[in-house]
């Protein structure tokens, strides 16, 4: 039986969210029924499109983010992960509401999606948003629905006493003074 050059096998690559590559998150992977199973489920989980592609590892590893290290041979975690927020504040306390402000529910997450995934009880996070808006951002997310309340609740508190500290103050203060 001939010896078969590892530089010459495929990478199977799963391209989430769209149907080419320039379109899709690409997710590489040695085994293709990984690919697969990962490309299924993440389509179901989002209601999304998601497919497999066979690459050359020296395509992925010209035109693949992370190289040929990125190359996964598992099956990443997937989680049932609570989320709320984002919820945003301006320097002067005024908090701004959107669409999603109000946001809260479960959902599938995979660790690869490092917004949404998280293996602990609750993950928290307060944010500076940079520009002249100036905004401070509040959002919780994790395995535990009342850690998650809690947190995001003690995260609005904290945001709403500190957003007039924003480094982009500033930057805000120029804005509305135009």
């Amino acid at each position: 039986m001939p010896h078969r050059d590892e530089s010459e096998s495929a990478v199977h690559v799963a391209l989430l969210g769209g149907t080419t590559a320039s379109t899709a998150r690409t997710l590489p992977f040695e085994h293709r029924e990984h690919a697969e199973r990962v490309a299924a489920q993440w389509a179901q989980d989002h209601n999304r499109p998601a497919s497999v592609e066979d690459w050359s590892r020296q395509r992925w590893q010209q035109f693949g983010p992370g190289g040929l290290s990125a190359i996964r041979l598992t099956v990443p975690a997937r989680l049932r992960v609570f989320a709320m927020g984002p919820r945003s504040w301006a320097p002067d306390g005024r908090e701004l509401r959107t669409w999603i402000s109000d946001f809260e529910g479960w959902s599938w997450a995979w660790e690869f999606e490092t917004d949404s995934y998280t293996d602990q009880p609750v993950v928290e996070r307060i944010k500076y948003r940079p520009g002249a808006s100036a905004l401070t951002e509040v959002s919780a997310r994790g395995t535990d629905e009342g850690a998650v309340r809690a947190a995001f609740a003690r995260a609005c508190a904290e945001a709403q006493r500190t957003c007039g500290q924003s480094p982009y103050r500033d930057l805000w203060e120029a804005a509305r003074s135009r």
